[in-house]
């Protein structure tokens, strides 16, 4: 990307850091993904009482469930930050090229 710093009104992005958090919120996401949450239920004499051997497996779908929520959501965020950059990239070539055309309007009226 251009210098990879987009900076105007007051703020700076630094364009290679937002990349590198989209692309390491889809890393860790990914993860979790391909992760499975392992069913810790088994046969109620496993834990001694059946009432737990139930509580347990309903966590573990809870569990998963969540987990299915959490990378949904975490994969939004990676996308968000990534276009996010590019539209900073983007809009700072179009001002560069703005200012260009600016410039050369400019001294062709000075001619």
């Amino acid at each position: 990307m251009a210098d990879d710093i987009v900076s105007g009104q007051g703020y700076r992005v630094d364009l290679d850091a937002l990349m590198d958090a989209g692309l390491g919120v889809a890393e860790i996401v990914d993860e979790v993904r391909t992760g499975k949450i392992e069913r810790a239920d088994g046969p109620p004499e496993v834990y001694g009482h059946s009432g737990l051997a139930t509580e347990i497996a309903d966590f573990c779908d809870r569990a998963a469930q969540a987990a299915g929520y959490l990378t949904e959501d975490g994969m939004l965020l990676a996308r968000l930050l990534i276009d996010s950059a590019g539209e900073y990239a983007t809009a700072d070539e179009n001002g560069v090229a703005h200012l260009g055309d600016v410039a050369v309007e400019e001294a062709s009226q000075r001619e």
